[in-house]
Parts: C-alpha cells; sequence; structure tokens
C-alpha cells in the first residue's frame, strides 16, 4: 500500500498542474491522481500529456462540473483503498523540494491525525496559512496568516491537506452539498467532532497562488460567499442556527451591502437580493448546483 495519495481537481487550469507536478522532487512512494472537471477535449488531452511524462500520475474525467467536492470525491474513492492518507492539493500550489519527505516522516510518526501544512503567498512570500479558526458568528472558518510552531488546529484549508484514509472512512467524504467552498469547513469540524485531530505543520511548506484558478470577487462570488455561510450554519448549528440568522447574520446585512456595492460594482438591489436568495435557499439546506453556481443564485 502506498502512504499518500494525492488528489488535485483540475478545472481549465492545466498549465497550473504541470508547475505543481514539475515541484514534485521525488514520485517515491506516492501516486497522483488529477480528477478533471473542465469538460474540455483540450484540457482532457493535455493532462493526459502530463500522465505520459509522470508515470505515478493517473487522469480521472468526471465528465461533468460537479464542483469542487464532487471532483474531489471521485479521486479520493480512486485512491482511497491504495493508501494510508489522501492529501487534497489546489492545482493553484507548488511544493517545496523536501515537502514529501517532511510530510511522511510527520504523517509515521502520527498516523492518525490530519496535516495541514504551513501555506505561503506565491505573490509575496508572506503567510497565508498557518492553520486556521473557526469563527462561529460570521458563520465561517479561515486560515490564519500569521507564522506560530507547530499545534492542533481546529481548521486546516482543503488547499492542502492530508487526512489519513481511516478518518475519511470514518467521518465520510466531502459533502456535495457545498459546490465551491464551506466544504472545507465542514469535513474540519466533522473530522475533530469524531475525535480526530488536525496539526498544523510548519516544517512542511507550499505556496499557494490563492483564489488563481477562480475569480475572488464579482455578484458570482458574493453569492456563493452568502450562500456558503449560511448553508454550514444550518448544517452545524442546530437549533441555534435561527437565532444565529436573526442575532448575527441579518444585522451584518447593511455593511455587506456597503463593503460589497463597491468591491463588486454590484448595485445595492442587485446584492440584497442574492442575500435573501441565499439565505432562503441555505435555511432549506439546499444542494448548491452548477446552474446556480453559473447565474449567481437568478432563477428565469
Amino acid at each position: 500500500m502506498l502512504s499518500i495519495g494525492v488528489v488535485v481537481l483540475n478545472f481549465r487550469s492545466h498549465a497550473k498542474v504541470e508547475r505543481l507536478l514539475a515541484s514534485i522532487d521525488s514520485f517515491e512512494d506516492i501516486c497522483v491522481c488529477i480528477v478533471d472537471n473542465s469538460v474540455d477535449s483540450v484540457e482532457l488531452a493535455a493532462l493526459h500529456e502530463l500522465a505520459h511524462r509522470y508515470p505515478a500520475v493517473e487522469v480521472l474525467d468526471t465528465g461533468r462540473n460537479g464542483g469542487f467536492s464532487f471532483g474531489t470525491n471521485a479521486g479520493i474513492r480512486h485512491l482511497l483503498d491504495r493508501c494510508t492518507s489522501v492529501l487534497i492539493l489546489n492545482p493553484d500550489t507548488t511544493l517545496e523540494r523536501d515537502f514529501f519527505s517532511r510530510l511522511k516522516a510527520l504523517h509515521t510518526g502520527l498516523p492518525d491525525v490530519a496535516i495541514s501544512p504551513h501555506g505561503i503567498r506565491m505573490s509575496d512570500g508572506s503567510v497565508w496559512s498557518a492553520g486556521g479558526e473557526f469563527y462561529w458568528l460570521k458563520g465561517r472558518a479561515d486560515v490564519l496568516p500569521h507564522a506560530r510552531r507547530s499545534v492542533c488546529t481546529p481548521f486546516g484549508t482543503c488547499a492542502c491537506l492530508l487526512v489519513p484514509s481511516d478518518a475519511i472512512r470514518d467521518v465520510g467524504l466531502l459533502d456535495e452539498d457545498f459546490f465551491l467552498g464551506g466544504e472545507e469547513w465542514d469535513l474540519s469540524r466533522r473530522l475533530t467532532r469524531s475525535g480526530w485531530s488536525i496539526v498544523y505543520a510548519r516544517a512542511v511548506r507550499y505556496q499557494h497562488e490563492v483564489s488563481g484558478t477562480h475569480e475572488k470577487y464579482g455578484h458570482k462570488f458574493f453569492y456563493m460567499g452568502m450562500r456558503t455561510k449560511v448553508l454550514f450554519a444550518r448544517k452545524h448549528y442546530g437549533l441555534w442556527f435561527w437565532g444565529w440568522l436573526v442575532v448575527c447574520f441579518l444585522p451584518a446585512v447593511p455593511m455587506l451591502l456597503l463593503r460589497h456595492t463597491r468591491i463588486n460594482k454590484t448595485g445595492p438591489l442587485a446584492l440584497m437580493r442574492s442575500i435573501v436568495t441565499a439565505a432562503w435557499r441555505s435555511a432549506r439546506a439546499a444542494t448548491i448546483t452548477e446552474t446556480e453556481f453559473l447565474s449567481a443564485g437568478r432563477t428565469r
């Protein structure tokens, strides 16, 4: 059985995948599954060319863009019974030369914990992820952007997260009700609630482009941000969800409108409609679909 199976989800970013593979100094005792959600024959051909150049790389075509959880789960299923752990890795990352030797050593010593490596911004070399924290009043988790010693952390970003195969069998795969975002909050929460620890590993390092495979701003991602945080709260807050919605979420709406009208260059009425639609659908725990994602929640 291999030590680590790596799942990289691709959506029209084969050049970034190529850069990532070039940064891996040794493929010994690992295999890489590139999952393609692109539904693009040219993109798929480019990935198969990479697999031809790197024998440890396999390509899995999902045939549709079902979102981050959908594609990543396909890769996890493909590797789960062949590896003692699965590394979920973004295509817009590169790895330091000793990344896998350090990660394997830590995994050997701590086989029953998830590991969140130290993330560095490609743009300026600053710390991007030193573990993470949940912000319950905001309905979300986020990375901690400052260096600290290795320590247990409640949240590990799926930009780069090693999860023991036994932990995945215990808590389940990524939640496919989420489309892009929120699934990593949900996974971390399910891991820790089931007794699995997440360790931030300062010595295991990677570089991250940060939103290198998708936009960071715009009406679509404003809508998805609202949809995701309310859906996460609906799933994890229990009866407290309704109190959170009234006491924390709704009073923040005026500030959200003021800030995002400027950032996204979208009128406040359009943003208000997005907030109402997102909150309503998430309060009903409705699955986020590709159509909803692409249309920013608008109905015809």
